[in-house]
């Protein structure tokens, strides 16, 4: 796949304000203090994380974050 997407419904948020979102090559993580919400994700592609986006839909209160996969490069060897 050329991207990730992750849709986090956190129902009692009213914005992002209390949110921690980090996403690394191979784990999407997010924390949140009030309300209380934990979520520690392993990612089955790994991605770019510094591309990554995220977006806060405050009318459904849901954290949707887009996550660019590393294109997939097949090494050969050759053998005399």
């Amino acid at each position: 796949p050329k991207e990730l997407f992750v849709s986090i419904e956190l129902p009692l948020c009213k914005s992002s304000e209390n949110i921690t979102l980090d996403v690394f090559k191979h784990r999407l993580y997010l924390e949140s203090n009030e309300p209380n919400y934990k979520l520690d994700l392993k990612l089955p592609y790994p991605v770019f994380e510094n591309e990554s986006r995220a977006k806060f839909d405050k009318s459904k209160r849901c954290l949707n974050v887009t996550m660019p996969v590393v294109p997939f490069v097949a090494k050969f060897e050759f053998s005399n």
